[in-house]
């Protein structure tokens, strides 16, 4: 028996070892990511060494097939092939961004050549496109959807039964073939089929069901 003086007689055998204690000598600083230390602060923001210039200038960290080639303001971005990459090499030298934002020269910069290719094309532009016998249009499952929130609870819409009647109102059918030219489907999630596609087949079924209350858009 443990004389009651001693504080170990006191407690289990699995506690006693609790109380055991031990002293290490560091040659380094200890790191500050263990339990019990304080979080070391995070390094300086870019911005904060390039002031209103950050963005503008400077070049990519990246370990891709490209690296950045020629950067025009506005109007183009220019990538060449990084021959020094680990992986398989990129088959074209250079590969230009052109960043055209009207929707009518977008469209008229692929059906002149002008562009070999472009991503989320107007919708506007679908039709024109499809008929003009130059290139392919390609549609493919996003994860966007189009979705009317209601933000203000006062007045009518803050009574759950006039949102209930609006929602059935409205004509999601509708609205994708006027809105999206056909291109979409229906849903009543406010994420598309593709974000649950590693999820069960009953989980799917859960989170896609009809009836529809948001459209889903794909990207062409």
């Amino acid at each position: 028996m443990h004389h009651p003086a001693d504080p170990r007689g006191a407690l289990p055998r699995a506690q006693r070892r609790l109380t055991r204690t031990r002293t290490r000598t560091l040659t380094r600083p200890y790191p500050a990511d263990r339990p019990g230390r304080p979080p070391a602060p995070p390094p300086p923001h870019p911005s904060q060494a390039a002031g209103k210039d950050y963005g503008t200038t400077g070049g990519l960290a990246c370990t891709g097939p490209f690296e950045l080639g020629t950067w025009n303001k506005g109007q183009s971005i220019e990538l060449d092939r990084f021959d020094q990459y680990w992986g398989t090499k990129a088959k074209s030298k250079k590969a230009v961004f052109r960043i055209l934002t009207d929707p009518s020269a977008r469209t008229n910069a692929l059906l002149s050549g002008e562009v070999d290719g472009g991503y989320l094309i107007p919708t506007e532009s679908y039709a024109r496109l499809r008929d003009s016998g130059t290139g392919t249009l390609y549609f493919g499952e996003g994860l966007s959807t189009v979705n009317v929130n209601v933000t203000d609870m006062e007045g009518p819409l803050g009574d759950v039964r006039v949102r209930r009647a609006l929602s059935l109102a409205l004509d999601r059918t509708g609205f994708v073939k006027a809105g999206l030219a056909g291109a979409g489907t229906a849903t009543n999630s406010l994420t598309t089929r593709a974000v649950w596609a590693a999820a069960p087949e009953h989980t799917l079924k859960t989170a896609c069901r009809p009836p529809a209350r948001t459209s889903s858009r794909p990207r062409p």
